[in-house]
């Protein structure tokens, strides 16, 4: 017999699977299908993909207050995914850019509930039981892998509807397996006014986002563009879905030790060397490297996402008040994910259609640059506070 506690270990890790297999599917090849399926400019293209974002922005605080106030993240968690389900399909109609744009927003609205509220009662979990977080999380990594590789394979097989297909499907199961989570229900309450204010007080908190809205907007953009810039430099639909299977392949190792090198050096050093990677890797695009060399450094986008949304998330939570914890990933995701990723996947068409990729990819490098700025800077501001308690608590100490 299974004992309760492995129950729930496999219901997580299979839950993680589907809720990125499904996506893994659609997105690494969505820029690709708007372009060629479509036939939108890269301008509309980057019109309809940070429609996502601004969505995410208005709707994933909404859905982290809801789940905090209802006590039944559950039950919010299930209710998105059935509708992220319904979405996909009715995406597939699209033919024009208006249409794109009307059906990128039914798409988003439930689709911007399930990371932030599926990662918040997986850290309570792990918490709670002294598990890693990044062991759940890598089954994630490990699902967008192979839906990505699938996905490049069957779109020139089959076309393009097999994306959205596979996507309907992957999160109706999803929605069963989530009656079966643990739901995450904490003891004590607290006013919404009163923790969001504090939470907006803190200034680690908010400098934190401003540091993740200057380094994940430029990743996520780059998610949007990287299908475009290896078809600029030669490669296939197939060999799109290769690459992303690579970013996620190598995901998987550092997502499993991640939790174990925040514990040793820190969650913001660790988040900064990802970064730096990262930041690296976009100006190494814009000085048009052989396709052979960008396949290679897919590796390095593994490594710096792997561990930057580990540490991040960990940061989260180990400033955010217990009772205010969902609320405050939520609002991390809608800065990071959300505010982020529409910003600079807009400003990122305009600069591609103004200039060239390889312009937009330099772009992405400055821009991540000036978040580490930001990065540093909180670690210096929280090495300046915890020596000032130190020397607070020798003081308080009676001398003999």
């Amino acid at each position: 017999m299974i004992n309760a506690l492995k129950k729930q270990v496999l219901y997580i890790k299979f839950f993680y699977f589907l809720i990125f297999f499904g996506p893994g599917f659609l997105f690494p090849l969505l820029s690709v299908y708007l372009h060629d399926g479509v036939g939108l400019t890269s301008a509309q293209i980057g019109t309809v993909m940070s429609i996502g974002p601004i969505v995410s922005v208005l709707f994933q605080p909404v859905w982290g207050i809801v789940a905090d106030r209802t006590q039944n993240p559950r039950l919010v968690l299930t209710l998105a995914l059935v509708g992220s389900a319904a979405a996909g399909m009715f995406y597939s109609f699209g033919d024009t850019f208006g249409r794109m744009m009307i059906a990128t927003v039914m798409m988003f609205i439930p689709l911007c509930a399930l990371t932030p509220i599926s990662d918040s009662v997986t850290v309570s979990f792990a918490n709670a039981n002294k598990l890693n977080y990044g062991s759940f999380r890598l089954w994630g990594a490990a699902a967008y892998a192979c839906a990505s590789f699938l996905a490049g394979k069957m779109a020139e097989k089959y076309g393009f509807s097999v994306i959205f297909y596979a996507y309907t499907v992957s999160l109706l199961l999803a929605a069963l397996l989530s009656l079966s989570l643990p739901n995450d229900r904490q003891t004590e309450q607290i006013k919404l006014k009163t923790g969001l204010s504090g939470l907006f007080r803190d200034s680690k908190f908010v400098l934190f986002l401003a540091a993740t809205f200057l380094t994940f907007g430029p990743m996520d953009a780059n998610n949007t563009y990287l299908g475009l810039f290896l078809q600029h430099i030669g490669g296939t639909v197939a060999g799109v879905g290769l690459a992303w299977f690579l970013i996620a392949m190598a995901e998987v190792p550092f997502m499993k030790f991640a939790g174990v090198l925040t514990g040793k050096y820190g969650t913001l050093p660790i988040a900064a060397v990802a970064m730096i990677i990262s930041g690296l890797r976009y100006i190494l695009y814009a000085f048009s490297p052989p396709i052979e060399i960008v396949y290679a450094s897919t590796i390095a986008q593994g490594f710096s996402f792997g561990l930057f949304v580990t540490a991040s998330l960990q940061y989260v939570q180990e400033i955010a008040p217990k009772e205010m914890r969902h609320t405050a990933v939520a609002v991390f995701s809608a800065v990071a994910y959300g505010i982020g990723n529409w910003f600079f996947t807009l400003l990122g068409g305009i600069v591609l259609d103004s200039f060239s990729i390889f312009a937009m990819y330099l772009f992405f490098g400055i821009v991540t640059g000036a978040g580490l700025i930001l990065f540093f800077a909180i670690h210096r501001f929280e090495k300046m506070t915890t020596r000032k308690k130190r020397e607070g608590a020798t003081e308080g100490i009676p001398r003999m």
